[in-house]
């Protein structure tokens, strides 16, 4: 198996190597993307009602959070199941990208090898 797809367990994260792809496994929906520091923020919503010229305030309710670390309140179990790989090398994708809009390689790019 290729480095790059070699899935690392949660207890092999820690805070220096940032946001990564997460899965829980048996993989049953799309990665998450992010690191157990994420947030989130709770949400909560103002409603007016207008009936007419009569205006009419409804109780602020609170809907929850959103965003932030899915497996915040996991217990050892779950997270025994949580794997992560790394983000791709943006800079290397943004090369590949480019290439295959160009169809090969930039001719004036600098690849490395010795030129004479």
């Amino acid at each position: 198996m290729s480095e790059q797809l070699k899935p690392l367990s949660f207890h092999d994260w820690h805070d220096d190597i940032g946001p990564v792809l997460w899965w829980e496994w048996p993989i049953k929906e799309e990665p998450y993307v992010g690191s157990p520091l994420d947030l989130g923020r709770t949400v909560s919503f103002d409603v007016t009602v207008q009936i007419g010229v009569d205006l009419y305030e409804v109780e602020p309710k609170k809907a929850g959070m959103t965003g932030g670390w899915p497996w915040q309140d996991a217990g050892d179990e779950v997270l025994s199941y949580l794997f992560w790989l790394p983000l791709p090398d943006v800079n290397a994708l943004d090369i590949a990208i480019r290439d295959h809009i160009r169809g090969g390689p930039d001719p004036m790019q600098d690849d490395g090898g010795d030129q004479q």
